[in-house]
């Protein structure tokens, strides 16, 4: 009897440490609920000016361990990418200096474990 109750025993230490243990993986985001919000600083940009761009993230909690945010810059249709980094919650920044005046396409790539999400939009430079 005794060495059932042992046996019960550490049978349970063992279900106990081994469900201690198991890590469940955070509930993967839906890719249309995640929403990029560009501030830049000045505002509105000039050209031949530095400027700094600021993405910041909605739909999503970001680690920074896990998370990154390539910005995207298209000029005349070739991508030019700067590297942004986590200066908030849910937020990356970045500088960069548009050459010319016009109407820019960019594209925020967001990294983020195993999900790979890019959004867009038109910035106007003076």
């Amino acid at each position: 009897m005794k060495r059932i109750m042992i046996g019960v025993l550490l049978a349970s230490c063992m279900m106990l440490i081994l469900s201690a243990c198991s890590e469940t993986a955070p509930p993967a985001a839906d890719p249309a609920d995640i929403q990029a919000a560009l501030t830049t600083n000045p505002s509105p940009p000039a050209a031949g000016s530095p400027t700094r761009l600021k993405v910041e993230y909605s739909g999503i909690e970001l680690k920074k361990s896990t998370s990154s945010v390539s910005i995207e810059v298209r000029v005349n249709d070739k991508p030019h990418y700067v590297q942004a980094k986590m200066v908030g919650t849910n937020t990356f920044a970045a500088d960069y200096t548009f050459a010319e005046a016009g109407s820019y396409e960019l594209f925020f790539h967001l990294y983020a474990d195993d999900l790979h999400v890019t959004k867009k939009q038109q910035l106007e430079v003076q």
